[in-house]
C-alpha cells in the first residue's frame, strides 16, 4: 500500500523542504497542489503568514516572497507584513533569472510580472503553476 503524500502546508514548510534538499519546483508545487485543492481561505492565510527561513539565495528569497504576494493576490488576501521587509528585494542593479539562456532571458524580459519585477526577480508569467 503506497502511503498518502504529506504536502507542505505552508510557504515555512515548503522551504524547510527545499533546506532539506528537495528541490524547489517540487516542494513548491506540493503546496501550490495543497492550496489550490485541499485549503480553505484561512488555511491558505495561514500558509503565508509566517515569514520562511532563508534559503541560503538572496534571489531565490526575493522569489519566495514575490510568490507568497502573488498567491495571496490571486486567492483575494491581504499581502503578508514579511514580505514588505527590504531583505527580500534586491539591490537595485542586481537581479535573479530563472532561466539563464539569451532566449531565456529574452523572454523573460518582456513576460514577468509584479510582484516579480519589483525585488529584482525575473521568471515565467505562469511561475505559480509551473514552479
Amino acid at each position: 500500500m503506497v502511503a498518502p503524500r504529506r504536502y507542505p502546508t505552508s510557504i515555512s514548510e515548503a522551504v524547510i523542504r527545499v533546506n532539506r534538499g528537495e528541490p524547489l519546483w517540487q516542494a513548491f508545487g506540493a503546496l501550490l497542489e495543497h492550496l489550490q485543492y485541499n485549503a480553505d481561505g484561512e488555511a491558505r492565510t495561514a500558509a503565508l503568514t509566517d515569514r520562511p527561513a532563508s534559503v541560503g539565495d538572496v534571489g531565490i528569497d526575493a522569489m519566495v516572497a514575490a510568490m507568497a504576494e502573488d498567491l495571496a493576490s490571486s486567492y483575494g488576501l491581504s499581502v503578508p507584513e514579511w514580505c514588505q521587509d527590504s531583505r527580500y528585494f534586491l539591490p537595485t542593479g542586481s537581479e535573479y533569472w530563472r532561466w539563464s539562456s539569451p532566449r531565456g532571458r529574452r523572454y523573460l524580459e518582456g513576460h514577468t510580472r509584479e510582484p516579480y519585477l519589483s525585488r529584482g526577480v525575473r521568471v515565467p508569467p505562469d511561475i505559480l503553476s509551473v514552479v
